[in-house]
């Protein structure tokens, strides 16, 4: 099969090339004009490297792209940043992609979306989170982040609906490897720590804090070793998954407690602060309702995010 994959510099996008290579298919890479082609991934008969910006103004580069392309798995995303930039990154970028599979008739798309589109507020605590679980729907509340990827999955009404596309939707939880070991549902900044908002997840890319909240310590983090959604990616080119929505995590999924001690013996990583989750509901709460913090607990504790993070 002849595939293009997106994002192909990124640590899912690199597994997800390696894999359709692995099993025989032939790979159109995309990357962005200010990605550098990894390293790491030599040559390859059946790997053709491409720099595509799917936001410039004819879209020629793009339709001439698809030419002869069998299947797309879209894995280019925006992690970080400001809404704009999530809404040109993720929401425009799979829109054009998508007019320039209409213009080329490819019809078959693998999509990644995310778990954090749904809506943690709506369920219960240790409620089963599957397919069938409703999406948020207080989009002012939730980061740039899900905003964009309810947008980004909105757009699959008209490309299958009138394009006549074939799309499968993977929504993955946390990605992790070799490279990106620390996990932000891990917990909060320690605000005492550093200068920032409490509020903030830690980052993926800096252990930012000294101490952070582990809250809900026994909670499983929904995590997905990157091999296996690469494993996940391709699989989802069968035809039998056209039209389904598929959760990836992993079989084995860690409490935080269990995962954050095992990679603090690999990486430097700040203390860990247990929080029980009925103790971090309550602390919300009242913050909520009488704005006061109480000095033992975390501070600036939102509703939205707390439960989108760290409900069991």
């Amino acid at each position: 099969m002849e595939l293009l994959i997106t994002g192909a510099a990124s640590p899912r996008g690199k597994a997800t090339l390696l894999e359709a290579l692995a099993q025989g298919h032939n790979v159109l890479a995309v990357i962005s004009p200010a990605e550098q082609r990894p390293s790491e991934i030599t040559t390859h008969a059946n790997l053709t490297w491409l720099s595509l910006d799917w936001l410039e103004d004819t879209g020629r580069d793009a339709i001439a792209a698809l030419k002869n392309i069998d299947a797309v798995i879209h894995v280019d995303e925006v992690q970080t940043g400001p809404f704009e930039r999530h809404y040109l990154g993720t929401v425009q970028t799979t829109e054009r992609l998508l007019q320039a599979m209409m213009r080329s008739k490819v019809r078959r798309l693998v999509l990644t979306s995310s778990l954090a589109v749904y809506g943690y507020g709506q369920l219960t605590k240790d409620q089963l989170l599957d397919e069938t679980s409703p999406l948020e729907f207080a989009l002012e509340q939730r980061s740039p982040y899900v905003q964009a990827k309810l947008m980004q999955e909105a757009l699959l009404c008209s490309f299958n609906g009138c394009w006549g596309g074939q799309a499968t939707i993977l929504r993955p939880g946390f990605s992790y490897g070799p490279q990106q070991l620390w996990q932000p549902i891990l917990g909060l900044a320690d605000s005492k720590s550093k200068d920032q908002d409490p509020s903030d997840a830690l980052a993926t890319d800096s252990i930012p804090a000294r101490r952070y909240w582990q809250i809900s310590p026994q909670g499983s983090l929904p995590l997905l070793y990157e091999e296996h959604f690469a494993t996940a990616a391709v699989a989802a080119l069968a035809p039998t998954a056209i039209g389904e929505t598929f959760n990836l995590v992993d079989d084995y999924l860690p409490s935080r407690a269990d995962y954050g001690r095992a990679v603090s013996g690999i990486i430097p990583t700040p203390q860990a602060r247990p929080i029980p989750w009925s103790i971090a509901q309550a602390a919300e709460r009242l913050q909520r309702h009488t704005g006061i913090s109480l000095p033992s607990l975390p501070r600036g504790l939102d509703h939205q995010s707390l439960n989108a993070s760290f409900k069991p």
